[in-house]
């Protein structure tokens, strides 16, 4: 890809909130009216983090900014992930919210959603589609947090491998779980391997809206 979508929403974000401050409002004015840790923002300005949709949204609303210059930059960039540049630029990293939405086994992995890539002949080879990153210890010891799974979608929801660990994207959000049969017709049970902290419970198919299982891992020591 020519441009990042991430990069340019970052660098468009930073220029405005210089230009407020040449006008006399001061970062921790903005940080305030935003609703985050000044040191959130100085990560932002210093190029550190990055500016989410959400939060550039928020930030033009409340200080009447028209988002066309920024709509100009980026578009024709905001297209899908397709197999090939998969093949040829590595598999894509995305935050683990970006699940939600791709529907059952269609997945469509949009540019300004992929944080990195990862070039992994071995996935390809084992239909992964995507990788997200752990967060949060309810898979431990099995994941830790920061570790990279890759997930391969699965078109047949009426039949699992019990006992494996899933991504599943559900009407509250993304689970990364071990399925097991539930107590009835159409429930699953979903065990965290860190079970002292993290008791299972069950849920009904019907919620669930896609369902990825994991097929590997990239872990730095």
């Amino acid at each position: 890809m020519s441009k990042n979508i991430s990069e340019i929403r970052k660098k468009w974000f930073i220029q405005q909130a210089e230009r407020l401050k040449a006008a006399g409002t001061t970062y921790a004015e903005i940080a305030d009216k935003l609703g985050v840790l000044p040191q959130y923002l100085n990560g932002i300005l210093k190029g550190d983090r990055g500016a989410s949709e959400k939060l550039v949204s928020k930030f033009c609303e409340l200080y009447d900014i028209n988002q066309n210059s920024l709509y100009q930059q980026i578009k024709g960039y905001d297209k899908p992930f397709t197999d090939e540049q998969m093949l040829n630029e590595g598999t894509p990293l995305i935050p683990i919210e970006a699940v939600a939405g791709y529907g059952r086994g269609d997945v469509t992995v949009l540019d300004s959603e992929i944080k990195e890539r990862y070039s992994v002949p071995e996935f390809d080879v084992r239909g992964v589609k995507f990788l997200i990153r752990v967060s949060g210890s309810s898979m431990y010891p099995k994941y830790s947090n920061g570790d990279v799974l890759a997930c391969k979608p699965i078109t047949d929801v009426s039949f699992f491998q019990w006992g494996k660990v899933y991504v599943l994207d559900t009407d509250q959000g993304a689970l990364v779980k071990r399925l097991f049969p539930g107590d009835g017709d159409g429930k699953i049970e979903c065990r965290s391997d860190n079970k002292e902290h993290y008791p299972p419970f069950q849920m009904y198919k019907s919620s669930i809206r896609s369902v990825y299982i994991v097929v590997g891992v990239i872990r730095l020591e």
